[in-house]
């Protein structure tokens, strides 16, 4: 996970080097010393983008708009120190430690082209920064997705639990059904064999009770 603090730590190395830069344009320095110089700040901002990238979602929005006025800023003290460099310390020239005078003009076309590149440059971020938010939407989804998934497939598990006990109740009512009625026609058995009897025991006491007389 990116830091935030290291971000800043970072932040601080680049205003470190443009000082540098500046000391060394003070100095006199020659054009490849002051591409070898700008070459150290370009390597500090792209692991600043690097810290912005691995940064959660709502920190790499927040580092996002920073790096980019910070990548910006730093395409103009690019430029400057090309074209201009007298006037990041205060003089109208810088002569080398020889006394010629440092040549870093860009003619206009090449000024134009490096501007073209930097709206292009930011609005490949933007698009980037959308499709990661995107990506961060389309992984929430499926997220979501995946817990409905998994409560519908708990849900079913205990529907076919409800129809398992559902059917053993319905047999053991099938069962106490059976055991009731046999029961019953027991019951009705042992009265027709009690009214058999007493019948018996009526006519026998009415035959007796005749012989008698």
């Amino acid at each position: 996970m990116a830091s935030s603090a290291h971000y800043e730590d970072l932040k601080e190395e680049l205003f470190a080097v443009k000082e540098k830069v500046k000391s060394k344009l003070r100095q006199g320095i020659s054009e490849g010393g002051l591409n070898n110089a700008l070459s150290e700040g370009e390597g500090i901002v792209l692991l600043m983008k690097k810290e912005v990238d691995m940064a959660p979602g709502l920190a790499r929005s927040e580092l996002l708009g920073d790096w980019t006025q910070v990548n910006k800023d730093w395409s103009v003290f690019k430029i400057t120190c090309k074209t201009n460099p007298g006037s990041l310390i205060g003089g109208p020239n810088i002569l080398n430690t020889d006394g010629r005078s440092v040549d870093f003009e860009r003619n206009m076309n090449l000024m134009k082209g490096v501007s073209i590149l930097e709206r292009t440059n930011e609005s490949v971020l933007r698009a980037t920064q959308v499709a990661k938010e995107s990506e961060d939407i389309g992984t929430a989804v499926i997220d979501e997705l995946g817990d409905q998934r998994d409560a519908l497939i708990r849900t079913r598990t205990r529907l076919h639990d409800t129809d398992h006990e559902l059917k053993r109740t319905h047999a053991i009512l099938r069962v106490m059904n059976r055991r009731v009625m046999t029961n019953k026609c027991l019951l009705i058995f042992i009265i027709v064999l009690e009214l058999l009897i007493l019948g018996g025991l009526i006519y026998w006491k009415a035959v007796t009770k005749w012989f008698k007389h």
